[in-house]
């Protein structure tokens, strides 16, 4: 018996639609019209069907997929493109964001395209290879001021963009805003009056809405907040001066409370108070936001839990519903929720 996979001259050689027609004795555009599954005008009898499928089955034939995404003008493969992140397998944050996509990808039937950071490269370059038909649709993790965005939202590539704003696309994000309020809340139910915000000094729109909302609302609550900052890109983590200065200031005058606009922050900081004598949280309390769970911690982190995988899945969603020709809202804002544990 002849199988799909025939051997000539030393090379592998898939069975052909030809072969199929030639086994099954009947035209190509028979077998085409019968294997592609749909109706067209192409009226064939029940033997004469039931003999193609047969040949097919034999032959071990089917379509080929890049044939017929072409003809179709799909590919069903949905891009990631990050920028200048490095997708690092270690990162918990970013574990969770592309556990989410392949969900999502997984519940729509498409494949998931890791693109690479294309340093390097000009914007140009970059904008054609995410336009250049590899591709059905786009995630970006990407910030506000990042000029490719300006380009693929006038692209007639659908576009989602995750965990931060983009202006002129669709994006999934957090309600950091409620997150934010919820942590100064919390601590002015728990009596803190003067509190310490690590910030980033690299613009996120996400990290943004989460210090004016807590500031805001710190403020309204009567609290006083001490504004610090260390870039978010830093590598590893270190309390600056100015912080170390604060931490050890009399009673009277020092922060009882450390907030930080992403978890890695706070843990930093439970660690650098534990090296150095301050109990966490008799002496300090700490509170994070992102909510990932984190393996080798000596304390649980009272944080803000996000829900990411959730994000990068409904993303996917969102960039199917635009491909089938649906409008989608300019935000998507997923809820949070303040998880107290052992540092607040």
């Amino acid at each position: 018996m002849t199988n799909r996979f025939i051997i000539r001259k030393g090379v592998l050689k898939l069975a052909t639609m030809t072969e199929v027609a030639k086994r099954a004795g009947v035209s190509k555009t028979l077998v085409s019209a019968v294997l592609s599954g749909s109706p067209g005008n192409t009226r064939v009898a029940s033997q004469t069907r039931q003999r193609i499928l047969g040949a097919a089955t034999e032959l071990k034939y089917s379509p080929n997929g890049i044939a017929k995404a072409l003809r179709h003008g799909r590919m069903n493969v949905i891009g990631l493109y990050m920028g200048e992140w490095i997708l690092n397998t270690h990162d918990l944050f970013l574990a969770e964001i592309v556990s989410g996509l392949q969900v999502g990808c997984g519940q729509q039937q498409k494949d998931l395209l890791l693109h690479g950071t294309f340093r390097g490269r000009s914007i140009n370059d970059i904008y054609i290879e995410l336009i250049n038909g590899k591709i059905d649709g786009l995630v970006m993790f990407t910030q506000q001021d990042d000029p490719l965005a300006s380009l693929l939202a006038e692209s007639s590539v659908p576009v989602v963009t995750i965990a931060d704003a983009v202006d002129n696309l669709p994006s999934v994000v957090v309600d950091d805003s409620a997150g934010g309020r919820l942590q100064a809340e919390y601590l002015a139910a728990k009596g803190h009056r003067i509190v310490l915000y690590r910030r980033s000094v690299v613009f996120q729109t996400s990290t943004e809405r989460r210090y004016q909302a807590f500031r805001e609302a710190a403020t309204a609550l009567g609290m006083t907040v001490i504004e610090t900052s260390r870039p978010l890109s830093s590598p590893g983590f270190y309390v600056t001066e100015e912080e170390r200065e604060w931490l050890h200031k009399g009673s009277a005058h020092r922060p009882t409370a450390i907030v930080c606009c992403t978890d890695r922050f706070a843990h930093g900081f439970v660690n650098h108070c534990r090296s150095v004598g301050i109990r966490v949280p008799e002496d300090v309390a700490v509170v994070g936001f992102n909510g990932i769970v984190m393996e080798m911690v000596t304390l649980d982190l009272t944080t803000i839990r996000a829900p990411w995988a959730e994000v990068g899945r409904t993303a996917i969603e969102l960039v199917a519903r635009r491909l089938s020709g649906e409008e989608v809202s300019k935000e998507t804002i997923l809820p949070v929720e303040l998880i107290e544990a052992q540092t607040a």
